[in-house]
C-alpha cells in the first residue's frame, strides 16, 4: 500500500500485531505506516516490554506523523527512542551505493563478530546534524561512505563524508525495563544481498536477545532457496510488488 496515503483519513491495516506480545524480538522496517490506534497500541506495548527492537533502514520513519507514545506523559520522538531519524538523502538516492567503514575502537562488538565487506545500493542517510548531534548514548559501530555510483566498486565520493550508519543504544519505557536497541540505515532487499549486512542483521539479533556467547564469526548468513530483490521504488505495480499471504513466503 502507498505510504503515506493522500487520504489523511485512511489507515494501514496489519492483522496479527496482538502477538507482539509474544514475540522475543522485533525487526522493523516500516516506512510511514498509518495504523489505527488500536494497532499502534501494540508497539506502544512492546516499546515497553524491555525486548530488544532491531530497526532497520526506514524505522527511523517508520509511522506517518511520528509517535503518539508517551513517556512520563510526554510525546517520544523516534530520534529520542532510535538514536536517529530521516533528515535527508547525504548520499544521493538511487545515484550512489554505501560502503560501510566498520568503527575502529568499537571493532570488538559482537555485532561486528565476522563482519568484513559492508556494501549495499541504498544511499547515506543523514540522521544527524550540529543541533541533533550523534547521541552520546549511542555506540557507533560503523560509518557509511557515499560512492560515486552504484557499483560495488566504485571509488568513494570523496565530497561527501562518512555518517554513521549503524549504531547500538538502551531504550528504557515505561516500566523502567531496559531494551537493547540497533539501528541499521542500511537494510533494503537489494542491501540483503551482502554478507555482511546480512551477518550485521543476525548478529544484532543474538546481542539483541543476550546470547552474544551464541555470535560465531564463521557462522553461515547464506541466503536459503532463491533472493532475487526487487528494485527500490514507488512504482509498486511497475517493479511488481504485490501483496500475498503469509503462506506464499513458508
Amino acid at each position: 500500500m502507498p505510504a503515506p496515503f493522500k487520504d489523511k483519513t485512511k489507515r494501514h491495516n496489519i492483522p496479527g500485531l496482538d502477538l507482539l506480545v509474544k514475540a522475543d524480538c522485533l525487526i522493523w522496517i516500516s516506512r510511514f505506516m498509518h495504523l489505527p490506534e488500536e494497532q499502534m497500541q501494540h508497539f506502544y506495548d512492546y516499546f515497553d516490554s524491555g525486548k530488544p527492537f532491531i530497526a532497520l533502514r526506514t524505522a527511523n520513519h517508520g509511522f506517518w506523523g511520528g509517535l503518539q507514545y508517551k513517556k512520563d506523559g510526554k510525546n517520544v520522538s523516534l530520534r529520542e527512542m532510535l538514536g536517529g531519524t530521516f533528515m535527508g538523502h547525504h548520499g544521493g538516492w538511487h545515484r550512489e551505493a554505501t560502503r560501510g567503514v566498520i568503527v575502529s575502537e568499537n571493532k570488538k562488538h559482537p555485532i561486528l563478530a565476522g563482519v568484513g565487506d559492508i556494501w549495499g545500493t541504498s544511499d547515506v542517510y543523514r540522521c544527524h546534524n550540529d543541533k541533533n548531534p550523534f547521541p552520546e548514548d549511542c555506540t557507533s559501530l560503523v560509518l557509511g561512505q557515499p560512492l560515486i555510483n552504484l557499483e560495488k566498486d566504485a571509488p568513494p565520493n570523496t565530497k561527501k563524508e562518512p555518517f554513521p550508519v549503524a549504531w547500538t543504544k538502551k531504550w528504557t519505557g515505561n516500566k523502567g525495563l531496559d531494551s537493547r536497541v540497533f539501528h541499521f540505515t542500511m537494510g533494503s532487499a537489494k542491501d540483503l544481498e551482502n554478507d555482511g549486512v546480512r551477518r550485521m542483521t543476525v548478529n544484532a539479533v543474538y546481542w539483541g536477545l543476550g546470547l552474544e556467547k551464541y555470535i560465531k564469526p564463521d557462522r553461515s548468513v547464506a541466503i536459503i532457496g532463491d533472493y532475487k530483490p526487487l528494485k527500490a521504488g514507488f512504482n509498486y505495480e511497475k517493479i511488481g510488488v504485490k501483496p500475498r499471504k503469509v503462506e506464499y513466503y513458508k
